[in-house]
This record gives structure tokens, sequence and C-alpha cells, in this order.
């Protein structure tokens, strides 16, 4: 039985439970599909195996019976009965091939050496009718059982008259039907053969029916849940979506007023304290990003990006930013670095302090006094150069039983009941664990019980040359501002949330640049099509229209701005997401919290990139990015690319008109409660949803026609709605094509 998702989870390990749930049901209805394709499968090569069979033995039957017919009138032809005559001293004469007929070598003489022949399993009736007392006149011919010479037994049929003129004398014919008693014994064997597998066959095809209503029923079952899993899916999507976007929103006007402030005339210990607060919440959205990539993959995976990292400036900035806490616990927090460490090394910066700040948080925790120690010094892994990094506490130590699995996912420290302290989720070390592997590394740690911890990771130390640094050198100074022609760069802006658009203009005075501001894509497409800009700040999620619709329609459309640069501004920085973004249309990616060296940093490459050149407009179908896309932008390619480029207009008209035709022939069904109906029509457009790639108007018929069946109203604005967005999509994507192709 289905179970029916009454509410959304509330929390990420709530997602994790549904989606594992939704994979084993997924999992356990694939099983059950394949099952019953193998079942049936079997059942057709079996039905197909006793078919030829019986064709065959039918077939074999009718040629021996032919044969056998053929043989009888041979025999005819041949004059292969033989005739008899007995007279009334019981003296019997018989025809040259009479001893052939009764299976004999030599000559039959007397009715008596006749008699003798005949079988025992015989009655008295058929030696009376060799005798001549016939049972009335109906009786002229019969068929009796010999033995012959070898003791075979022989069927013979005889065919007798008495004689006219003496009394006790007749005339008789006798032709040995044995074979043809044999043939008659093997059809007989054979019908009744057919008959029962005949029977075999229907009870079988009976069962078969049954399964495959089964099946069927199964089937529907299935469909209902692997819909309700993908709306489950699709719930967490938009969910963790809205998650990324509203907790970055916050950080993004903190950020960028910490780097505003920053600019200002602060003393020393202001701007350590600017910095500290810059860097841990630089590491909080890390982190944040990090917890939100695991829920919505299920999954945890690394996707290094090594830079320079100087290794004393690095150390110290990390230790000093958990200097307060230890402070408050009232530990001491030290770093020591040996001699001979490499100045600056190549490595992912951002995911070694993720993971030494895990470490000298738990460090902290549980370490109720005394001391905590950062140490870093020379190592060999693997026959290289490597870098060790330790952190040593005083803390109570770690038993020697639980090491091992501390470093697994949700695995805590198993402490004694009578113990008060503080305890730990299970994740850190996971994470830690996860770091080091992605990064070729080794992590671990030796304790002593009563005496502290040490917590270690070796890292490969590949120094940074200074060749790879010429180009950090060659950049822009920060303090020299940007023009273009010799003026400021205009720049158009488009984002929602009041507090951005406050930062965001902040941060493009101190530039300097001018600019304008929209509250949505929809206002971006419209200044756009008066007004001329160096280049667009175009947010990815926005209300009335988002960012990638707007950043369609401009490069579509042509005009003032349809070749300048439009760089999307997002909470969302996973890489098939970017690559979504300048799919459609945009030229580069600025991830949210907007910081000013970051803003400054895209406008230069942008504005450079751009100078001089006429850039053709972008062209190209927005793909799916957190919301569905209408389209399967392939599979409507591949249809259009398969008719004439003339034709392709009046293609796109015909699927508009059946769409918009059958989907008022669906919903008047749904109204009318036309089961029949609906089904036709419902198939209908899932022939040409699924030709033509409309995959969004696909899965809400199908879900409309899932509450139908329970009973539910049709929600007919959605789906006209959109049908409109499709029919949009579509024509969209057929010009997109002619004007590739005239290119």
């Amino acid at each position: 039985m289905v179970q029916r998702v009454d509410r959304l989870p509330e929390t990420i390990e709530d997602y994790k439970a549904a989606l594992a749930l939704a994979d084993r049901r997924f999992a356990r209805a694939e099983k059950a599909r394949e099952a019953a394709e193998h079942f049936l499968e079997v059942r057709g090569r079996i039905l197909a195996k006793v078919n030829a069979e019986l064709k065959k033995r039918e077939s074999d039957l009718l040629e021996q019976a032919k044969q056998d017919a053929q043989k009888l009138l041979l025999a005819q032809e041949l004059a292969a009965v033989a005739t008899v005559h007995v007279s009334a001293t019981r003296e019997l004469i018989g025809s040259r091939n009479l001893a052939t007929v009764l299976g004999l070598k030599g000559p039959v003489t007397d009715l008596g050496q006749l008699l003798s022949m005949i079988h025992p399993l015989e009655g008295a009736a058929a030696r009376a009718y060799l005798e001549g007392r016939i049972n009335g006149p109906s009786e002229t011919s019969r068929d009796i059982r010999f033995l012959d010479q070898s003791g075979k037994t022989r069927w013979l049929r005889w065919t007798i008259q008495s004689g006219l003129q003496d009394r006790g004398s007749y005339h008789g014919a006798v032709r040995d039907i044995t074979r043809e008693r044999h043939a008659e014994r093997k059809v007989r064997t054979s019908d009744a053969l057919r008959a029962r597998q005949l029977r075999k066959l229907e009870r079988v095809s009976n069962e078969l029916r049954a399964r495959v209503a089964d099946l069927d029923q199964l089937s529907s079952s299935l469909e209902i849940s692997r819909n309700q899993a993908i709306r489950a899916d699709q719930a967490k999507s938009r969910f963790l979506a809205m998650m990324s976007h509203d907790i970055r929103t916050p950080m993004n006007a903190i950020l960028a007023t910490l780097d505003l402030i920053a600019e200002s005339d602060l003393n020393p210990e202001q701007d350590r304290l600017i910095e500290l607060a810059r860097t841990s919440g630089e590491q909080m959205l890390f982190l944040l990003a990090d917890i939100l990539e695991v829920a919505r993959s299920d999954g945890w995976t690394f996707d290094l990006e090594e830079g320079r990292v100087c290794l004393s400036d690095y150390l110290h900035t990390i230790v000093d930013a958990w200097r307060p806490l230890a402070d408050r616990h009232g530990l001491s927090l030290a770093l020591g670095l040996e001699t001979g460490l490499p100045q600056c090394i190549r490595t992912d910066g951002a995911r070694l302090r993720q993971l030494l700040d895990n470490l000298i948080s738990n460090a902290i925790k549980y370490t109720p006094s005394g001391s905590v120690r950062v140490h870093a010094r020379l190592a060999v892994l693997n026959h290289a150069q490597a870098l060790r990094i330790t952190v040593s506490d005083t803390g109570p130590g770690i038993p020697p039983q639980q090491r091992e699995r501390l470093f697994e996912d949700g695995q805590r420290l198993i402490r004694d009941p009578l113990e008060s302290g503080p305890q730990g989720t299970g994740l850190g070390l996971g994470i830690c664990k996860r770091i080091a592997k992605a990064m070729d590394a080794e992590i671990g740690l030796d304790s002593v019980v009563g005496q502290g911890s040490s917590f270690w990771v070796t890292l490969p130390c590949r120094e940074w040359r200074q060749n790879e640094a010429a180009d950090a050198s060659t950049r822009p100074s920060p303090d020299l501002p940007i023009l273009v022609d010799g003026r400021p760069p205009h720049v158009l802006v488009a984002e929602d949330v009041e507090t951005n658009r406050i930062v965001m203009a902040a941060l493009l005075d101190r530039l300097p640049c001018t600019f304008k501001m929209a509250e949505d894509g929809q206002g971006a497409v419209e200044l756009a099509e008066v007004e001329r800009f160096d280049a667009i700040l175009m947010d990815v999620s926005m209300p009335v229209m988002d960012g990638m619709e707007a950043t369609r329609r401009i490069r579509a459309r042509g005009g003032l701005n349809a070749a300048i640069p439009i760089i999307a501004v997002t909470a969302f920085a996973a890489e098939e997401e970017k690559a979504a973004f300048l799919e459609v249309g945009m030229d580069q990616v600025l991830s949210k919290p907007v910081r000013l060296a970051n803003i400054r940093r895209v406008l230069e490459i942008a504005l450079a990139g751009r100078a001089g050149e006429a850039v053709r407009p972008h062209e190209g179908i927005i793909p799916a990015f957190r919301s569905r896309s209408s389209i399967d932008e392939s599979a409507l390619r591949q249809q259009l690319m398969s008719v004439p480029e003339s034709a392709r207009e009046k293609l796109t008209a015909t699927i508009q008109a059946d769409l918009e035709t059958w989907l008022n022939r669906f919903i008047d069904a749904m109204d009318a409660g036309e089961t029949d109906a609906v089904a036709t029509a419902h198939h209908a457009l899932k022939g040409i949803c699924a030709g033509f790639g409309a995959t969004a108007l696909a899965e809400d018929l199908a879900t409309a026609r899932e509450e139908f069946a329970a009973g539910k109203a049709p929600y007919r604005e959605h789906l006209s709605g959109l049908l409109e967005r499709t029919c949009t999509d579509i024509c969209a994507a057929c010009a997109c094509l002619d004007r590739r192709q005239a290119a």
C-alpha cells in the first residue's frame, strides 16, 4: 500500500529519511517490475515452445496418416487384398497372397488352421463369424485380431458372403489393417494429448491473464509512488534553494557592510576585529554551503580549488579566530611553527581551514582546563615531502577502543554516564576524514587517557613557486578606478532585496560606477531596452521574472544591450549551476555574499574582455535550475531538426494547436467526471509531450489525473498557464535553431 505524505519534512534529517524511503520504495518497485517482466518473458517462451511442439506433433501425425493412406491405396491398386473360399466341408481355398496377409510362411488349406490363429482375446463371435454363422444380413465385415507365425498381433478385416448354392460355404476377402489400427491408436493418443495440453494451456492462460491484471494494478501503484517521490524531491530542492538564498541574503549585507567599514579610517585594533569578523563570517557561509550540499545530494563530494596559502599568516589567522573562545574557557591557545617550512604552499585553503577549525573547536570544547596547541612541521607522506599539522590538548584523552570509529559519520565519544561534559554531533571528524581523503592526506590521532589527545593531518606539501604568482602581480591595483572610454562604467543592477540593493549601491559608489536599479527581471529587461549600459549585475532568484529568463530575453531581443557582459549574482555556487548560467547567456558568476574586491574583479575581467569587440548575442534555451524547465531542449531540437526548415513553423503551430485541443478536452472531461474521456485525452497528451519534450506539462498532467482519480477538482488555471509557457518555449527553441543554422 502506498503511504501518502501529508506534510513536508521539517528538518534536513527528515529530508534525508524521506529521500532514503523514496529510494527504497523506488528500488523495490524497480525490482518488482523487472521480476514481472522476467516472469512474462519466461511464460512467453514456454508457450511458444509448447505451441511449436504441438504443431510439430500434429504435422507428424498428419504426415503418417497420409503415408498410411497412400500405402493402402497402393495395396488396393496392387490387389493386396486376399480372397478366400470356405466350402461346406471346411476346406479353405485362398489367394496366393493369403499367407502373406495372415503373416504365415506356408499356405493355409483348412478352416481349422485359420481358426487356431485367432487371438485369445477375441470372443466366440469372431470364431462363429469365420465359420459362416453371420448375425444377420447387416454384418458383412468384421475386424478380427490374429496371431501371425511370429506371435505378433495382426488386425485383419474380413468381409464374407454366404454361398448361394452350397449351404455352409462362403466367399470372403481379407485385408491387413494392422497399420491402420496403429495409426488410429496414434491419432487417438495424439488427440488425447492435444486435449490435455489445450486444457493445460487454457489454465496457464487464465493464470497469465490474472497475473497481467495484478501487474497492471501494481504498475499503477508504482507510477503513483514514483510521482509522489518526484514531487517530494522537487519540494526538497525548492526548500534547499530557498534556504540557501535566504541564509546568504542577510550575510551578504553583513559582510559587504564589513567591507565598507574596513575601507574607512580605523585604528589597528579595529582593523583586526573587522578582519576577524569577516573571516569568521566567510567560514560560516562555507560551512552552511557544505550542509546544504550534503542535504541536496545525499552525499558529500569535494571539488578542490587549490591556490596559494602562505603558511605563517594562514595559521596565525586561524588560531587568532579561536583565541576569544579559548580565553572564555580559561585555556591557553598557542601556535608553533618549526623551521624549514615553505613560505607558501599550493593547496585548498578553505577546505584545510574547515578541517583545522573542526579539530581546534573539538580541542577547546573537550578540554576543561590547561592548553591547546597547534603545531606545524615537515613530514613524509608516500615517499614525498609533506606538511603535518597537529592540534594537541590537555583534555581527558580517548580510550583506545573508541579511537577508530570517531572518524566515522555520526559517531560520538561514549562517556561515563556519571561524567558531565559537552556532547558532540558526530559530524565534525567524519567531515575531516572526507576532506583529508579528497586532499590525498592522512588524518589520525594519538591519545593517552588522563593526559590529553593529539589530532593530526598530514597533507602533500607542494611549494608555491614564484612564477605561479606572476599573474597575480600583473593584475590591476584595487586602488585604480575602472574606466570605460575614460569614464566610470554604467551598470544595471537587478536585485529584489532592498538591503542588497543598498549594499550594492554603496559598493558601486566605492569603485566608482554609475548605476541604475531594477527590482526584478522584468524591470531589468525594460531598462535594457531604453538605456545603454556597460554591464549588468543580474540576481538569479527574483520574483515576477528570474535572472535567467531576463538574460534570455535581453540576448534574444537584440537592441542596445544584447551583447554587453551579464554577470550572474547568486547564492548558488555549484559547478553545474554555474554552467547553467553560462549556457543561458551570462558571462560570469559572482557568488554571494558580494565583496568589494570580488565585484571589482568581475567587472575588470568583463569590461577588459569586451573592450573594442562586437560580441554576437547569446542564443539558447534556458537549462533547468532549481525550478523545472518546461521543455527538454535536446528532445525538442531532435524533432525540429528532423523536418525541413521551411516546415518547422507549421510543425510548431500544429504542436501548439494539438496541445491546446487535447488539454481542453482533458480538463472538460475531468469537469464532467468522464473517466474514459480523461484517459483518452491524457494518452494523446502523453504522446505529444513525449515526442516534443514537454516534460513539465507531462508531469503535471499525470498529477492532475491522479488527483482526479482521488476525487479532487482539476486545477485548470495552472495547466493553462503551463501550456502557455510550454508553447512559448517551443516557439523560442524553433526560432533559436533557425538562427543558429542561418549563422
